[in-house]
């Protein structure tokens, strides 16, 4: 699938980590090169091991879409986040943190809601309240990649790719 869409990231590196001053933004860009609609979704697997539906957050449903050229809508679908270390963090002494941002790129549009979960207590009274809940929901979403209704339906092709980011935010 890497053939119909290109990330930018406005430097010459395409992954690695990206240093970011805290309040700073960070962002890409994805450019729809097919003749399909893509839709996009993205997590940021965040220092208290929670997940977070960046764009759900932002009003934005469960997916954006990225028109093909020519079609209603830009091509070129621009990211910007504003990156923050987190206050709990600040207030233990740390001066910086690290977000994995994991963008999924479909050829359908595809719902992840098993990638959602809750951060991890990190005080330990709050080691008895339940965490994750009763079911493992990464193994859920894995089961799903594999077992969805795409697999009894043989006449629809649908083609998925993923990229990582980390962003490590400091506070100067």
């Amino acid at each position: 699938m890497n053939a119909h869409f290109h990330f930018s990231l406005g430097g010459t590196r395409s992954s690695g980590t990206f240093d970011v001053k805290n309040g700073g933004k960070w962002g890409f860009t994805v450019e729809n090169l097919g003749d399909e609609p893509l839709y996009m979704a993205i997590f940021n697997f965040t220092s208290s091991w929670k997940i977070v539906d960046l764009v759900s957050c932002s009003g934005g449903g469960e997916l954006r879409v990225i028109q093909p050229k020519g079609k209603q809508n830009s091509s070129k679908k621009k990211i910007e986040l504003r990156m923050e270390v987190p206050v709990f963090l600040q207030t233990r002494g740390n001066k910086y943190c690290e977000d994995i941002l994991k963008v999924f790129i479909t050829s359908r549009s595809t719902s992840f809601p098993s990638m959602i979960l809750p951060e991890i207590p990190l005080e330990a009274n709050d080691i008895s309240k339940r965490v994750r809940g009763d079911d493992d929901q990464l193994s859920k979403f894995l089961l799903e990649l594999n077992t969805h209704v795409r697999s009894q339906d043989h006449a629809v092709h649908e083609e998925w790719s993923t990229q990582n980011f980390i962003v490590r935010t400091a506070i100067e």
